[in-house]
């Protein structure tokens, strides 16, 4: 029921969660836990150490979880090289994928670069709609990529998935859900299912990339919110501006010193500090639940394969429903369409391999 913490050779900050997972059913199989969880408590847990997974055979309702996550100061995430785990490289390799994969990261300077390249060009060319339908007999990763151009959470990181490995990347699919990071009871439910992606990288080990989410890996003490963003005041007015300290990372001592332009100076007038709440902690962590599934391959077509929030999965982070997908396929036919079913539970995706 525990893991040793993997070796972080990369300078990095971490923090650590205790969690505790209430579910309405019985819950079988794959858990709910981090990326990096190194302990689980009250489920018969044994753990499966080379997909970060955590399972039981018994009927489980309520168990206890420890982990750990990490991140990352800007320049040493920029000097990242991505881990030689050929196992999570293979991909279609159409024409078309290439060429868009290859236009995507051009100008790259490094392996976490290109990565964060292909977040964003999925961020900024696609749009996010809840329920995508491909037509019948439609690839859906082709589909999403040149002629809907709108997908679900589990569109955009498929998709990342496959843009990744072709441009040398080892990446994996991860289902799960985001819950914030404050000490209190949270309701999850099958409406906060998501899908996220993980990349390799040497000593820094799987890292989270989310077209629909900020980067993850940054390590940031705080965020601001002022509300609102923008006043117009005339001579003589008043008004009222809140400032709200956010995603405050633990241990951060921090203040603000706020100045205010003064009408026909170029000068500014301080009006005072102020200082975080100490509760204030508005991080986010990821629950997944890796899919261990039984995956069945035919051979027609092309098979498809979340700062504010943590994801997890049953699988890979905190709580959520989800699972990171093993690399699949039957020799000569590495993408060929397959059907994952669940213990207790079928779903077939036709999704491209992941």
């Amino acid at each position: 029921n525990a893991l040793a913490p993997p070796e972080i050779r990369v300078p990095h900050h971490s923090e650590r969660d205790s969690i505790t997972v209430v579910s309405f059913l019985p819950l079988r199989g794959n858990l709910f836990t981090s990326l990096y969880t190194t302990r689980v408590d009250g489920a018969g847990a044994e753990a499966i150490p080379e997909y970060n997974l955590f399972r039981t055979a018994l009927n489980v309702t309520t168990y206890s979880f420890s982990a750990v996550s990490y991140t990352f100061d800007w320049p040493y995430l920029m000097n990242l090289t991505a881990g030689n785990q050929t196992e999570y490289l293979s991909a279609p390799n159409g024409t078309l994928l290439m060429e868009l994969a290859r236009s995507i990261t051009l100008g790259s300077r490094s392996d976490y670069e290109k990565a964060l390249y292909i977040a964003r060009y999925l961020a900024n060319n696609y749009r996010h709609v809840e329920n995508a339908n491909p037509p019948e007999g439609t690839d859906r990763l082709t589909w999403f990529l040149f002629q809907s151009k709108e997908g679900s959470s589990y569109d955009f990181a498929s998709a990342f998935v496959i843009l990744a490995r072709l441009n040398g990347l080892p990446a994996r699919l991860v289902e799960g859900v985001y819950i914030d990071a404050i000490p209190q009871t949270q309701v999850v439910t099958e409406k906060n299912r998501h899908f996220w992606a993980e990349v390799y990288f040497n000593d820094a080990g799987w890292l989270v990339f989310d077209p629909l989410h900020p980067d993850q890996n940054v390590y940031t003490p705080f965020e601001l919110n002022v509300s609102p963003p923008k006043m117009t005041l005339n001579p003589g007015s008043s008004g009222t501006v809140t400032i709200t300290f956010e995603r405050v990372a633990s241990g951060t001592n921090s203040s603000i010193t706020v100045d205010v332009p003064v009408l026909g100076d170029s000068r500014h007038q301080r009006i005072g500090d102020i200082q975080p709440d100490g509760g204030a902690l508005r991080r986010t962590r990821l629950l997944s639940r890796h899919g261990e599934g039984i995956y069945k391959c035919r051979n027609t077509g092309l098979r498809a394969p979340s700062h504010s929030g943590h994801s997890t999965g049953r699988d890979n982070r905190h709580p959520g429903t989800g699972g990171r997908w093993p690399p699949q396929g039957e020799p000569g036919h590495p993408w060929t369409p397959c059907t994952r079913r669940h213990p207790g539970r079928e779903a077939q995706h036709d999704l491209p391999a992941c």
